[in-house]
């Protein structure tokens, strides 16, 4: 039987956009292996796949500050420019990554994108093992196309002169922010060391650092497996051979640990118009001022709507003061988000992919509230692509909420429009015939 090990470090919700992947695999004889850090073990052992604990992190090229703060990590200026010069935390993820691959001696490795830099870490090893190698992308794309708007950009694809002036900014940006942190560091800031080790792994030029990508630090000529159609991006070819979408891969299991409680079901069985209000994990946490004061307009406004029911969900999140007076809404802790869907007029979401997916599948249309990264660029896609509303959670209004609400819940042609949209994708990937080809043929490390 085949080993495949699946490296993903970054966050949950990457974990569940690819959960469904190693399904599949698992489904067609392959022999399955997370790498995971301490708290994705919950959610890997509920599906049933063996695991090992990450000792390292991967290597980021930026110093992730809101992580550290969030994590409670007191890593001074002092500690980065030691490990720099020494090398040591390179050191550490080689030791641990060779350790892993040793242990279970995989015939593929699969890699969350955002954890690109492994691949630099492990090449020699890969090439003497004959281990084939891929990467996973639980996000759209991150490269940029020239023309077309960024996944981070708030630019639609007609505003040609504002796609160029974001793309300057960006890697004007990024150039400065490199050079910023070459010279605090001496030249041993985490880019500039991993410079020196692809240099001393011996890679050679076809895989390089995707100069175009500026959210991962990924490499060239890696056969990639994309979590999304094609036809959710502002473009419509691939943009390059090795890159392959493989449609919605929506994991239908990855709520099943959460129980539909009685009282959601009593809301269920109200037959009125259900608008469900969700920011996902993280962000819920992040940024729960301005969902507290959006769910407080929402509040508001609600009762101009005899037809509705409000269910919002704040995961983990602490919003007891701030939702208590949210007397027109039902709030949850959690919900089972792929079964509620399927009950919905509205969904306002932040606007992150599987969200998304998952709400394009359930044919819901969508109010979206992005606040970083790609959520920006999803939400001006479904804009775009009239399968809902985009809004600006700072400068929302209550009449702008009022609104939008009635437009998604009056006008059929958001409904029509994202039927549409799913139905074309429904007909046009078959997800297994399309991953097991690809992982059986590609991959291989030069």
């Amino acid at each position: 039987m085949k080993r495949i090990l699946i490296i993903q470090y970054h966050s949950i919700s990457h974990l569940n956009g690819a959960f469904k992947v190693a399904d599949l695999l698992k489904k067609n004889g392959y022999d399955i292996y997370y790498f995971v850090n301490s708290k994705m073990v919950d959610y890997v052992q509920k599906h049933n796949f063996k695991y090992y604990v990450a000792k390292s992190h991967p290597i980021v090229e930026e110093y992730d500050e809101i992580s550290m703060k969030m994590n409670k990590i007191d890593y001074t200026y002092l500690d980065r420019l030691k490990d720099g010069v020494m090398r040591f935390l390179f050191d550490v993820r080689k030791e641990d990554l060779t350790n892993v691959i040793n242990k279970i001696s995989p015939d593929i490795i699969l890699e969350d994108t955002f954890d690109g830099t492994d691949f630099a870490l492990i090449y020699p090893l890969l090439k003497k093992k004959g281990i084939r190698f891929f990467y996973i992308e639980t996000m759209l794309s991150a490269i940029n196309s020239k023309g077309i708007p960024y996944i981070s950009g708030r630019a639609f694809p007609e505003e040609k002169t504002k796609i160029f002036l974001e793309h300057l900014q960006r890697k004007l940006k990024k150039q400065f922010k490199r050079l910023k942190r070459r010279v605090l560091y001496f030249g041993y800031d985490n880019y500039s060391v991993l410079k020196k080790e692809i240099a001393a792994q011996g890679l050679p030029e076809k895989y390089r650092i995707e100069k175009e990508n500026y959210i991962d630090t990924a490499f060239t000529n890696i056969a990639t497996l994309i979590m999304a159609p094609i036809e959710l991006e502002f473009f419509t070819k691939p943009q390059n051979p090795y890159r392959h979408n493989l449609g919605f891969f929506i994991n239908e299991n990855s709520n099943n640990a959460i129980e539909v409680e009685d009282r959601l079901k009593k809301i269920l069985e109200g037959n009125k118009k259900i608008i469900y209000v969700s920011f996902g994990t993280v962000f819920a946490e992040r940024e729960s001022k301005k969902i507290a004061s959006l769910m407080t307009k929402l509040n508001q406004v609600l009762p101009k709507f005899d037809d509705v029911v409000t269910i919002f969900t704040f995961g983990k999140a602490d919003t007891n003061r701030q939702i208590q007076n949210l007397n027109n809404v039902h709030t949850f802790k959690f919900v089972p988000q792929i079964f509620l869907l399927n009950h919905c007029s509205i969904f306002v979401t932040h606007g992150g992919l599987n969200s998304v997916k998952e709400s394009i599948e359930a044919a819901v249309p969508m109010l979206v509230y992005p606040f970083d990264i790609d959520q920006i660029g999803n939400a001006r896609k479904v804009v775009h692509k009239k399968m809902g509303l985009l809004g600006d959670i700072k400068k929302e209004t209550s009449a702008g909420l009022e609104s939008k609400i009635r437009q998604l819940l009056y006008d059929a042609s958001f409904k029509k429009n994202i039927q549409s949209f799913r139905d074309e994708i429904s007909k046009k990937y078959d997800l297994e015939k399309l991953l097991i080809p690809i992982i059986e043929k590609e991959g291989v490390i030069e």
